[in-house]
């Protein structure tokens, strides 16, 4: 762990959010955008076309493997700075900053003369673009050149306010600029403009990002200590090394869920790999949603860590895991119980064939598989990220070895199992964290966090899944039975347990405090209009 003085200067002023907030912003930011682009991305695709659509995701994927030059330090941003803005201590955090900015700069730059440069040899070799649209691919590589540049800046300010707790601002922005990144595409497609606009427009979008992202790092590290704190060069060792194991993590997780797509489709071809990435798709959005809740524990606990508040974490830990996991598993069980009709009616009667059962299996593989975010996220803020790394490559091993095999003799609910068996390490990893980083009981937990919620879903879950799912008539019934079920899968866990009076309590403060926020700035607008009408 970093060392701190520890009669380092905490008084620092913050205005950081608490931990409710921050985790219901985050899941806010991505809900929004998520909604919109239920809406805009139909449009978009039909606007644009299938082939000039389809090299608009080709071009994405090239500069999502780019991205991986990030190696993995805008994980050690979050930690070291949140670490030591606990302390007061600036020096240390600028030390960070200029170093990734610096990185990710020449990263940026490397990357952008690639697609720059080589945008016709990308165009014809490695994507094998029709030659009617080599034209067109060039100028989109060329515009995404400046688009990637700018982009990998953004991911050093988005760090910024996270690290900082001002998940306020770090939502804000990704609300903001998601929903202008999905909604813009669309709008300019029913202007009649083509690709090359919408390529302009995102390379423009991430511009105005990183420009904004800057200004409020500006701001956000005005009331911190610059000059106290260690330099740079004395923890730039620790901090690479943390950078390049979560790198580590990132490019293995990258590589596994590429090849699992590949294997399919090689054994079975291309219309099984459709049928087995729409449930993958659909149970991953459940896991998406719940990162965003659990990530805020990683800034949160680096604090705690910093003032030795070994006990904080510890509570945060059980709370977090027990809430968590409230959700992932009432989602998981209506999930499983409704997974044939919700395919049936969200894409078609042959995907529910073929699909429903790998659905349920992805979904409970991704319920165990999410039972570890935060552990995970508490083993990074005690600079253990090695122990996330063997865990995901041990996980991942095992369903890549069996994923072929079982895909051969028993379709796309093979390869679905395949990954539930690689989560049959998740206990191992559980009771190592809880004893090694933790230092709690692996029963207390079982306990506490995950046996009302387990016991609540399976008493929820058998009724609906027996005479409720095979009465569904249409989509808008299964919606509305998929959100009535999380709701009874939740309520009966809490009866049993899982939600304590607390965190009503918190909850409806949290409600009541935005309530009245919203209402002092309305009553505040009025008090303004009647003095300008005056």
């Amino acid at each position: 762990m970093a060392s701190g003085s520890p009669n380092a200067d905490t008084s620092a002023p913050r205005r950081e959010m608490s931990f409710g907030a921050n985790a219901i912003l985050n899941v806010s930011s991505w809900f929004v955008p998520a909604l919109v682009a239920l809406i805009a991305v139909p449009i978009t695709v039909r606007g644009l076309g299938a082939d000039a659509y389809g090299l608009l995701a080709l071009v994405t994927a090239v500069t999502g493997y780019l991205g991986l030059m990030e190696m993995g330090l805008g994980t050690a941003i979050v930690r070291y700075l949140s670490f030591y803005r606990a302390l007061n201590q600036g020096r240390p955090m600028l030390g960070i900053i200029r170093f990734a900015s610096t990185w990710f700069g020449a990263a940026g730059a490397i990357g952008a003369l690639g697609l720059f440069f080589g945008a016709h040899w990308i165009a014809t070799v490695v994507l094998h673009v029709p030659a009617t649209l080599v034209d067109t691919a060039v100028d989109v590589l060329h515009i995404t050149a400046l688009g990637f540049f700018s982009g990998m800046f953004v991911s050093v300010g988005a760090a910024i306010p996270q690290a900082f707790l001002r998940y306020d601002l770090a939502a804000g922005m990704t609300a903001v600029f998601g929903v202008l990144g999905s909604a813009g595409p669309a709008v300019l497609v029913l202007l009649g403009y083509g690709l090359t606009a919408v390529v302009a427009y995102a390379a423009a979008i991430n511009v105005t990002t990183a420009i904004i992202y800057a200004l409020i790092a500006r701001h956000l590290f005005r009331p911190i200590d610059i000059t106290a704190g260690p330099e740079w060069r004395t923890i730039r060792r620790e901090t690479l090394r943390f950078a390049g194991v979560a790198a580590l993590n990132q490019i293995h997780s990258v590589i596994a869920s590429q090849t699992s797509r590949v294997v399919v489709g090689a054994a079975l071809g291309v219309a099984a790999a459709a049928y087995y990435q729409v449930p993958s798709l659909l149970s991953s959005r459940v896991s998406s949603m719940l990162s965003r809740v659990a990530y805020v524990v990683f800034p949160t606990a680096s604090g705690m860590r910093a003032r030795d508040d070994h006990e904080g974490v510890t509570r945060l830990y059980l709370r977090t895991s027990r809430l968590i996991f409230v959700i992932n598993g009432s989602v998981t069980m209506a999930m499983c119980a409704l997974s044939a009709p919700l395919l049936q009616y969200w894409v078609s009667p042959e995907y529910a064939r073929e699909g429903a059962a790998a659905l349920a299996i992805f979904s409970i593989s991704n319920a165990i598989n999410g039972s570890t975010m935060s552990a995970s996220y508490v083993n990074l803020s005690a600079t253990r990220p090695g122990v996330n790394l063997a865990f995901a490559f041990s996980n991942s091993a095992v369903a890549l070895a069996t994923i072929y095999p079982l895909t051969v003799r028993y379709g796309v609910t093979g390869a679905a199992f395949a990954g539930l068996l690689g989560a049959t390490n998740v206990p191992v990893f559980l009771w190592y964290a809880h004893k090694h980083v933790i230092h709690t009981s692996s029963w207390l937990v079982w306990r506490t966090c995950y046996q009302p919620t387990v016991l609540g879903n399976v008493l929820a879950g058998i009724p609906i899944y027996l005479f409720v799912a095979p009465l569904l008539p249409n989509l808008l019934w299964t919606l509305a039975t998929f959100v009535a079920a999380i709701v009874a899968g939740g309520a009966i866990s809490g009866v049993l347990g899982a939600v304590k009076r607390e965190d009503i309590h918190d909850m409806t403060q949290l409600i009541a405090h935005a309530f009245s926020r919203l209402t002092a700035h309305r009553r505040t607008r009025n008090i303004d209009d009647v003095g300008e009408a005056g």
